[in-house]
């Protein structure tokens, strides 16, 4: 079995726990293993380059106490 079908397999286990062991759905949480792995897969290469995101300040959407003013 290769690591990526024992990756499924588990997966799909503790799907078919979670939902309190139903019987005949193996096909369903296999399928949903192997979404929920791709999902993953594409997320973790999706992911921006930290070394290119702005700084946590500047991407803050609150305002600072100096950029806020009084209404007219």
């Amino acid at each position: 079995m290769s690591d990526r079908e024992e990756e499924l397999r588990q997966r799909a286990y503790y799907m078919w726990e979670a939902e309190g062991r139903p019987e005949g759905r193996a096909n369903v949480h296999w399928q949903m293993a192997e979404i929920a792995a791709a999902v993953l897969s594409y997320v973790a290469t999706a992911a921006p380059d930290p070394s290119v995101l702005p700084d946590r300040e500047m991407a803050s959407s609150e305002p600072s106490a100096s950029t806020i003013t009084a209404a007219p």
